[in-house]
């Protein structure tokens, strides 16, 4: 690589290039580059009081697409390898911040403000270009070295008022920025990363997934335009060093190992965080846990939680060790020169960059621990409970259930609090659990109800908290089966769960709009039972607010006749009234068709049943379809559910599963039970993606330990996860039991 060592001119630069010397040999060298490099424009973003600007953005559009340039500082001569700054660069990994405030710099002063992309003057940098087409893909990736002049320093602020405000300076660039940001963030979105930006809620996630408050008095839109930016070159620079062979740091992230090995929590964790509003920042906080925190390594291992590929850090070189690690190998790339780091060495950086950031987060708990404790203490002394933060207001209910009710706690004020956190959507499924677990029983029946009561209206909350419970208390996952009942026109799912802890068991049946609904409202009512909170007489909102419950007589799956199961609706509604119901019954059943209307092209048939006993008409309905035989199939099943007798009940319900009809049973379940049966552990899945970011691929792998230790596993392939696992434990489970049979 070009560089100047010892503090000595680089002759192979041009004589009239102006230079930045240091004060002395210690301090580090910063140099233009030759002329004949290209100038390279862009806005730096960033909070007012910052100094390490090291990330620029220029956009543009063409007539084939966009063209995004990000650029970065140049630091191949400010900080050469094995120099003294890189030494101390290595061994702080980061920059630590206070808020907005350095609190540790990971390069020297003078490096820092020399290299930082400010207006005052011409920098080197390393620009980032991809050529994006109409739907924002990256369709061409290049590295250039450049001299970069900054078009203006903006904070969020100014962003923000840029964007919004026609004819500013930098209007034109930056609405089209935060058009293409917003694009680029419901993209990963639906892409499967976790990504929430909700004003209405009052959420957001950082780059890798990670849940925060959205501050009322920050502005946002430049901090969304900045992240996304980031990301997409990121990502873009780890495919380009994974696709062209080049060692460097790559930024993994994976989900951790689930207790009982089966990621359907996870799944709907993840379902539940893509939903938007409210209920995703509670199914984001309950993802936690199980997705754990992203690492770096020299391989290439994907990162779940951007759903990407292919993942680095580059756009940080001034604040992150890795970035600038990473700069170096790319650049060494580009000159077609031999890499600076060998995979021996890159691993060893690697495991001190994560060390060194685990050992500050575990700093960082602990002193956030001691100032969460010091907030909640002094909150008592002055009676305010309103400005606490969550975490404060969590530590004030611990510290509640520790006093009891021994006069010098206020439970009036703290439960009119908690009350007014409930109906603000404020508590997180931990809080919750903690104000029931915890502090219930000083709080008293009428506060450990109201919280009830706004479960049962934000029953999403209770199927986070079951997931808390899983992963904190060890309970298992609950066991459903799933039905529907009543005519087309109204449907009613039920839902019955079954949860055995420390040798009791638990069952709890409940009704939804939803199928999804019944199931969270089943959790909630295992809770409840499990916890010792039984409902009251009257139901909560009659303990309450003195108002009787209004509610649907719910469906009970003990209708079901006893050893029948549940009965599937049949394939062939028509036939099964005429055979199975009528004839048994000695029922007549007619179907009328009446005239046909629409267009000729798309005709609509309509058809009517009647089904009379000895006594006259018993029911009676119509159906439509784009054909007689449809219309017929669906009059048969508008009519089924309003027979009368127990068959009729049987024939009214269709299972609602995710896998196949019972004619084809669902492999996973088949080889849980096969587990189960021969008393060995769970089936532990493990998915990666591949191919095109587009078009995904998806690989599973289950895997069975048997009590020797041997493992067996199979894998399976699929367009989603759901259909890669079925594939994974269709084949574990025929080869497991062919081998038996054998």
């Amino acid at each position: 690589m070009p560089g100047i060592q010892e503090g000595r001119r680089d002759h192979r630069q041009p004589e009239n290039q102006d230079l930045w010397f240091p004060e002395s040999q210690e301090q580090a060298l910063i140099m233009l580059r030759p002329t004949s490099l290209s100038v390279q424009h862009g806005l730096t973003i960033d909070g007012a009081t910052s100094l390490d600007l090291d990330d620029a953005v220029h956009l543009e559009e063409h007539a084939h697409g966009l063209r995004l340039t990000v650029t970065v500082p140049d630091l191949s001569f400010a900080v050469p390898i094995g120099g003294p700054a890189d030494h101390g660069a290595a061994a702080r990994a980061f920059t630590r911040y206070a808020g907005e405030r350095v609190r540790e710099a990971m390069l020297p002063d003078d490096v820092t403000e020399r290299a930082s992309l400010l207006p005052d003057g011409p920098r080197p940098g390393i620009a980032f270009d991809m050529a994006l087409d109409s739907k924002l893909t990256v369709t061409g990736f290049d590295i250039r070295r450049v001299t970069f002049v900054s078009s203006g320093r903006l904070t969020y602020a100014d962003a923000e008022t840029a964007v919004r405000t026609k004819g500013t300076a930098h209007h034109q660039m930056l609405a089209l920025a935060w058009e293409v940001a917003e694009a680029l963030l419901d993209a990963r979105r639906r892409a499967g990363a976790l990504a929430l930006f909700d004003l209405r809620s009052g959420w957001m996630t950082t780059e890798e997934g990670q849940l925060q408050r959205i501050e009322g008095d920050r502005a946002h839109l430049g901090q969304i335009i900045v992240q996304e930016m980031m990301i997409l070159t990121n990502t873009a620079a780890a495919e380009h060093a994974r696709s062209h062979g080049i060692p460097i740091l790559f930024r993994n992230h994976a989900p951790r190992e689930l207790p009982t090995g089966d990621r359907s929590r996870l799944n709907a964790l993840l379902a539940a965080a893509g939903g938007g509003g409210r209920h995703s920042a509670l199914a984001f906080r309950s993802l936690a846990g199980p997705l754990g925190r992203a690492s770096i390594g020299p391989e290439c291992l994907g990162h779940f939680g951007l759903a990407a590929l292919a993942y680095c850090h580059v756009t940080s070189p001034l604040r992150r060790y890795a970035d600038l690690v990473n700069q170096r190998a790319l650049l060494a790339a580009m000159d077609r020169a031999g890499a600076p780091y060998t995979h021996e060495q890159l691993t060893e950086i690697a495991g001190t960059c994560n060390s060194i950031e685990e050992e500050a987060r575990a700093a960082k708990r602990e002193g956030f621990k001691a100032s969460v404790y010091r907030a909640a203490q002094r909150s008592l002394t002055h009676r305010r409970f309103d400005t606490l933060a969550a975490a404060e207001f969590r530590q004030l209910l611990r510290i509640v259930a520790e006093r009891g009710d021994d006069g010098t706690v206020p439970l009036n004020a703290i439960r009119a609090a908690l009350q007014r956190r409930l109906e603000g959507g404020h508590l997180s499924p931990q809080d919750i659990t903690v104000a029931l677990v915890d502090a219930g029983y000083v709080l008293g029946t009428a506060a450990v109800e109201r919280i009830y009561l706004w479960l049962e209206e934000n029953p999403a909350a209770a199927a986070a908290m079951w997931n808390r419970f899983i992963t904190v208390e060890g309970w298992p996952a609950v066991t459903f089966r799933h039905q529907q009942a009543g005519p087309l026109h109204a449907i009613r799912h039920v839902a019955e769960g079954t949860a055995e802890i420390e040798g009791e068991t638990f069952i709890s049946q409940r009704e939804g709009p939803e199928r999804r609904v019944a199931v969270q409202l089943v959790m909630l009512s295992l809770i409840r039972r499990i916890l010792g909170h039984e409902a009251p007489a009257g139901g909560v909102r009659a303990s309450i607010l003195g108002e009787p419950e209004q509610r649907v007589a719910t469906a009970t799956l003990e209708a079901v006749p006893t050893g029948s199961g549940l009965a599937p609706l049949p394939s062939d509604p028509k036939g099964f009234l005429l055979n199975e119901v009528a004839v048994k019954r000695r029922w007549e059943v007619a179907f009328t068709e009446l005239p046909r209307t629409g267009p000729s092209h798309a005709p609509t048939f309509t058809s009517v049943v009647d089904v009379h006993g000895p006594e006259g008409l018993i029911a009676s309905s119509s159906g439509t379809g784009g054909s007689k035989k449809a219309a017929e199939k669906a009059a048969a099943l508008e009519v089924l559910p309003l027979l009368p007798a127990d068959e009729a009940v049987a024939v009214a319900v269709r299972v609602q599963t995710a896998g196949p009809s019972p004619a084809e049973p669902n492999p996973i379940s088949q080889l849980q039970e096969w587990c189960q049966k021969h008393r060995l552990p769970l089936p532990l899945y493990e998915f990666a993606m591949f191919g095109d970011l587009t078009k995904p691929q998806h690989q599973c792998t289950v895997r069975v330990t048997k009590a020797d230790g041997d493992v067996w596993e199979a894998a399976g392939e699929g367009g989603t996860k759901a259909a890669a696992k079925t594939e994974a434990a269709r084949g574990l489970y025929t080869s497991l039991s062919e081998s038996l049979a054998a």
